[in-house]
């Protein structure tokens, strides 16, 4: 009984929480310009009051209201402007002259659809995080197209809203007060959903950016190491390729220096036996000098054999 009873008290105390806080958002919209910081002020108590962490109305409530009122009066007004500029549209096109062509039907018609979808999360979005203006409106127009249920759910719920003011204009006084309190509520439990799918899908997105950071440099990595390990087998290869290369000059130097060596030698034994050597400075004249180092041969006597004819008649007659 006792928890029965705390749960009904709970709800209770809840439900007057919302009234009070759609009192404040009624009064803090009066000066007309101040409604969309009047909602993100009660979108910030009513997240608050969702996700059961501890909260004071009225003070929460004045505290988000200052925080964001310079960026919500600049997004109320943007909006207004924005949207009577695709309301006229939409009238001129389709009701004033209705043969316009019909590629601007189409425009006027994503217009709406992306105005109000980004006008239903525009102010949840700047009550819930804190960031520049053009980047809270690009989060408004994306985040409704990731969670189609609940952006569906929600557009539905505004457009019974808007309906009923306008075929039942007795019911914008109920709407004001309490509906309004009890849908900013609904709406807040909707909003907490997607945060938190939202937000765990940013940690997976960014776990998946991790990893393949982590792949990307560890493939850099190889690729370093490949080219490093290419670069020495070049290098050896060039330096074999020198060595042999010095190698073959070498034998070459030896070769020639042998022959020559050879050929100085023959040269000479050449001059040696000629008498006569080369003289490099009478190049086209008489090259060759005699050599006058070179030691003369010594002349063999020839032996003259004279064959000595007597005369014998002679002596033969004397005697």
């Amino acid at each position: 009984m006792s928890r029965k009873f705390e749960e009904e008290q709970t709800k209770h105390n809840t439900f007057l929480e919302v009234l009070q806080l759609n009192v404040l958002w009624i009064l803090y919209c009066l000066p007309i310009v101040t409604i969309g910081v009047s909602t993100a002020a009660v979108y910030y108590v009513a997240n608050k009051m969702v996700k059961k962490e501890q909260y004071e109305i009225r003070s929460d409530f004045k505290k988000a209201f200052h925080d964001d009122l310079k960026d919500g009066i600049k997004l109320w007004i943007g909006y207004v402007v924005i949207g009577c500029i695709l309301g006229y549209s939409a009238y001129q096109y389709f009701y004033v002259i209705p043969s316009t062509f019909i590629l601007k039907k189409i425009l006027v018609v994503i217009g709406l659809v992306l105005y109000s979808f980004s006008l239903l999360y525009i102010f949840p979005v700047i009550a819930r995080y804190s960031s520049t203006i053009s980047h809270s409106i690009w989060n408004s127009i994306l985040v409704p197209f990731r969670f189609p249920v609940y952006t569906i759910g929600m557009v539905l719920v505004v457009v019974v809203f808007v309906a009923g003011a306008i075929y039942c204009p007795y019911l914008i006084i109920l709407e004001v007060f309490p509906l309004a309190g009890v849908v900013f509520y609904f709406f807040s439990k909707l909003f907490q959903l997607i945060y938190q799918n939202l937000e765990e899908l940013t940690v997976r997105e960014k776990e998946l950016r991790e990893r393949l950071m982590a792949e990307i440099e560890a493939e850099e990595k190889k690729r370093e190491e490949e080219k490093c390990l290419e670069e020495q087998l070049a290098k050896e290869n060039e330096m074999k390729e020198q060595l042999l290369h010095s190698d073959a000059n070498q034998n070459g130097i030896d070769s020639s220096e042998s022959s020559l060596k050879k050929g100085v030698n023959n040269n000479k034994k050449n001059e040696e036996s000629s008498g006569y050597t080369l003289d490099p400075s009478r190049i086209g004249k008489d090259m060759f000098v005699k050599n006058k180092n070179r030691v003369p041969e010594k002349k063999t006597a020839k032996t003259s054999t004279k064959v000595s004819f007597v005369d014998h008649t002679k002596e033969t007659g004397n005697k």
